[in-house]
């Protein structure tokens, strides 16, 4: 009989407002699922980060995709720590053979290792870009709060089996914590290949927003916040117009607390008549525009590896990235995607300017992106090192005696 996994996290499935974090997380339950295992999740109720008090919270209890999904509400919002003490007590009674704790700046995950310890069962502690977050907090609260947490994270780290990295970047970030570096695999964030392997008709998207003819769109995707760095993507695109009338920017996601400054910064560079908004998109929808999109552009202050770029890549797009985190290990010079320095705009919009003229190249990129993705970072392939890891960590009789290699 498969072990019995309990899984836990801030923040779950269909909240795809947190964005990527939790679209991998249910990623994971769903492989480990069908691969026999038991899988109970232990959350938040809350749909958005943004609006953690909601009055329209998700449900106490769900079944999705054959995972039970229990769901509890915090009892008090410190800083981005949603404070759900009851999820200890029922972590002991769960019995399980196998905690997997996500998303390293919780209150959850801070009680998984702890009810870890207690019940001496073996804990695997995934962080999803959030080990050195703090650092991009100018003010506030949460930095402070952060950076005294990081006693309590390296405790956390201490107790873990394995810590798992989805990109070298967070390998490093993970080592500045002491963490004992034998512990950490490195496992990459993953796309399931079904859902690519049947897009929607290009168009779609299009007539629904108005943009007919032979239009050029530059999309984002992605929380409106600071961190994404569309301040850089803004400036680069107000000089692309300047020279074009056929290019449109969509902005593609949930405000993120910095949608005013966008619309401002629109205006005042004079591109606001070229910038469309259509807010957070799910599902086929978001699909539809990434499938009528020309170029997809990441300009990110930070991200620890960029689970958009994959979409992109499913949907034969290529990717203008910043040269930061993860993002440097999936696109490829003039073969995925290119890169451009961090909040560079005069960089980018050239870059910009250049593929727009250029439409065979961006559609050879676009093939080479979707084969890439397909290859070495869809459920068929990284969904397998997720399962040995889990089966090596739980003990399992189908673990081998090296199944997962840690990073050197």
């Amino acid at each position: 009989m498969k072990p019995k996994v309990a899984m836990v996290a801030p923040a779950y499935m269909p909240a795809e407002a947190f964005g990527g974090p939790v679209q991998a997380i249910a990623a994971i339950a769903k492989i480990l699922v069908e691969r026999g295992y038991g899988v109970r999740v232990f959350t938040t109720d809350v749909r958005d980060p943004l609006r953690p008090r909601s009055e329209t919270p998700l449900l106490s209890h769900e079944h999705l995709d054959g995972v039970d999904v229990e769901r509890e509400r915090p009892v008090a919002f410190i800083a981005g720590y949603w404070v759900t003490p009851k999820l200890f007590s029922r972590l002991v009674s769960e019995n399980s053979d196998l905690i997997f704790a996500h998303c390293a700046r919780s209150f959850q995950l801070d009680i998984a290792a702890l009810a870890s310890f207690v019940l001496r069962k073996p804990l695997i502690v995934a962080p999803h870009g959030s080990v050195y977050s703090y650092k991009l907090f100018r003010g506030g609260l949460r930095r402070p709060l952060y950076v005294v947490h990081n006693a309590a994270l390296k405790l956390v780290f201490k107790q873990a089996k394995r810590i798992v990295a989805t990109s070298q970047e967070e390998v490093r970030q993970i080592s500045r914590f002491g963490a004992n570096m034998a512990k950490v695999v490195l496992i990459p964030n993953f796309v399931e290949e079904s859902e690519f392997s049947s897009l929607p008709a290009r168009g779609g998207f299009r007539q629904n927003y108005g943009l007919t003819g032979n239009v050029k769109i530059i999309l984002f995707v992605g929380r409106m916040a600071r961190v994404k760095g569309l301040e850089t993507l803004l400036g680069a695109f107000s000089e692309v117009v300047k020279s074009r009338d056929d290019v449109w920017l969509v902005l593609v996601g949930p405000d993120g607390g910095y949608y005013k400054q966008i619309v401002d910064l629109s205006q005042k560079l004079k591109c606001s008549h070229r910038v469309i908004t259509p807010g957070p998109l799910y599902g086929d929808r978001k699909l539809e525009a990434f499938v009528d999109s020309d170029i997809v552009v990441m300009p990110s202050d930070y991200e620890s590896f960029g689970i958009v770029a994959l979409e992109a890549f499913g949907c034969g797009k290529p990717v203008v990235g910043a040269r930061v985190g993860g993002l440097q290990e999936l696109i490829i010079p003039d073969h995925t995607g290119l890169l451009f320095q961090r909040g560079n705009k005069v960089e980018l919009g050239s870059i910009l300017k250049s593929l727009l003229d250029r439409p065979d190249f961006v559609n050879e990129m676009g093939r080479n992106a979707r084969d890439f993705v397909l290859e070495r970072y869809s459920d068929r392939s990284v969904g397998q090192q997720v399962l040995r890891l889990c089966d090596e960590v739980s003990g399992s009789r189908e673990a081998k005696s090296v199944l997962v290699s840690p990073p050197s």
